[in-house]
């Protein structure tokens, strides 16, 4: 019924996010009639403003595209690139063009002059770190996710993606492990903030907005103390036992101080000199900087990861983390969608367990030079094209359905209908799934509501003549002239009349 109503409007526009699959697009074209398009990106649409171009230009560059034709040289999918941004994918320096990616996906060839680097705005695509082939099994899996996500927090934040809230938790337990076993800390107690577990909570659901602004905020750094540098004006009551940040006053001499630090608190009203848990360590030591974020695929779609700080930028961007593939191609492109957002750069990484029955099965029909990532994504379009191959007779069935209740509620509104009619008519709504079309067409034409008789109505010369009782009165929609025939039983339908003046027959 759902599809019918749709039918109903003459056209419904609507935006989305992503398209979906192919299969999902083909199945809304044939029963929905739907096209679908691409809208360019809002960033993709901004000219560049003028700025000093780079002569050098080389496969990876980002470039402007200054002239999307020339004279003798006209392609109509070029028209409507000028002042847009893509990446280099291909060069050809010896002819002398470039193949450029735009931020729709498209690959377009540009001659040298046409295109060129410097100031410019435009959106930018994630780029994939390591080869995303599987790994053995679940425990090498998740070593590696935790060796990528403790090298990559020293410079940006990392957000990790997991198959359920079971596997989130146990890998939160694992990095704030490795965290502390190779002192990345930046301050004593940081295990809990430094590991983000975004976990929905339906006592506040609140929290959840909290944590995803909180994946992106920087760690506050906290270098040793030593006596002789903890500054005098610093006194404050600090609880015996509890450590607490200090103002950046401290002795410019040191040379372990980064702008801020901890002291201990002795519960009367001065400090006490932190001595450095990690004594044996030397002062380049790579620390923690950034948080790393668990989620299930809640956290990976429709949620706004900020960053702000453009030393993010020049480390590669948000690192997103993927330890499965999902069938729908619609949700693999909302998680690529967690990094590089706005106008800022992006990388992730795939990395998958052979053992699972997903990997297992899209692996076995993978072709030459697919990527993994890519192999499941195919894998499961297949899958959904079955699914919806199976219910092309369940939808024909509900569009039928859909036009025989439109005729029954006029029936049983207008001319009323029998109490078997009813119970008839309800016996189908139960039963129509393990019908045929055909015999649903005719239990309905048949039992429920008879096809309408055709008879020959007599012309009423006089029409202010009172109409006998049993019969019926019906105007003719040609000539005007009041026909009378024998009026229908209860649950009857009236009957199709033929004039008797014209011959025209009037429903």
């Amino acid at each position: 019924c759902r599809l019918q109503c749709f039918m109903s409007y003459a056209c419904i526009f609507g935006l989305t996010g992503s398209l979906g699959q192919n299969s999902e697009r083909l199945y809304l074209q044939e029963h929905y009639e739907a096209i679908a398009f691409n809208v360019p990106f809002f960033l993709d649409t901004c000219r560049a403003p003028p700025g000093p171009e780079r002569r050098h230009l080389a496969v990876g560059s980002r470039v402007v595209v200054k002239t999307e034709n020339s004279e003798g040289c006209v392609e109509l999918d070029r028209i409507g690139t000028a002042g847009l941004v893509g990446r280099i994918v291909d060069a050809s320096p010896q002819e002398r063009t470039y193949t450029l990616e735009l931020g729709d996906g498209r690959r377009l060839e540009y001659q040298q002059h046409w295109v060129a680097r410097g100031r410019f705005q435009g959106r930018n695509l994630p780029q994939e770190v390591g080869n995303g082939e599987p790994l053995p099994n679940r425990e090498v899996q998740e070593e590696a996710i935790v060796e990528l996500a403790v090298q990559k927090c020293t410079k940006v934040p990392v957000l990790i993606v997991m198959k359920d809230s079971d596997a989130v938790r146990r890998l939160a337990d694992a990095l704030r492990r490795r965290l502390l076993d190779d002192n990345m800390l930046p301050y004593p107690g940081a295990e809990e903030t430094a590991v983000v577990e975004l976990l929905h909570n339906p006592r506040d659901p609140q929290d959840f907005v909290r944590r995803v602004e909180l994946a992106t905020e920087a760690l506050e750094q906290a270098a040793p103390l030593a006596s002789a540098h903890v500054p005098s004006h610093a006194a404050a009551t600090v609880a015996a036992g509890e450590w607490s940040p200090i103002a950046p006053a401290w002795d410019a001499g040191y040379d372990g101080y980064d702008g801020a630090g901890l002291a201990y608190g002795d519960g009367a009203g001065g400090w006490q000199p932190w001595e450095d848990p990690w004594p044996q360590a030397a002062p380049d030591r790579p620390r923690q900087r950034w948080r790393i974020t668990l989620a299930t695929a809640e956290g990976g779609r429709g949620h706004d990861y900020r960053v702000t700080d453009p030393v993010v930028d020049d480390a590669g961007g948000l690192m997103l983390i993927l330890s499965w593939v999902p069938w729908s191609e619609r949700e693999w492109i909302q998680f690529l969608g967690r990094t590089a957002r706005q106008d800022h750069v992006g990388q992730y990484a795939v990395l998958l367990n052979r053992e699972d029955e997903q990997v297992r099965a899209a692996l076995q029909d993978r072709g030459p030079g697919e990527s993994p990532a890519r192999a499941i994504l195919r894998r499961g379009d297949y899958e959904t094209a079955s699914s919806l191959q199976g219910k092309r007779e369940e939808i024909e069935k509900g569009r039928l359905m859909h036009k025989l209740t439109s005729r029954y509620w006029t029936l049983h509104k207008v001319e009323r209908t029998s109490k078997k009619q009813d119970w008839e008519w309800k016996r189908l709504c139960e039963q129509y799934l393990d019908k045929s079309p055909d015999s649903i067409q005719q239990t309905f034409c048949s039992v429920i509501v008879t096809p309408k008789e055709l008879i020959l109505g007599f012309a009423k010369l006089n029409p202010n003549t009172p109409t006998p009782s049993g019969l019926s009165e019906m105007q003719c929609a040609s000539c005007g002239t009041t026909n009378v025939f024998p009026s229908p039983g209860m649950g009857q339908r009236l009957p199709t009349v033929r004039c008797g003046q014209c011959g025209v027959t009037s429903d």
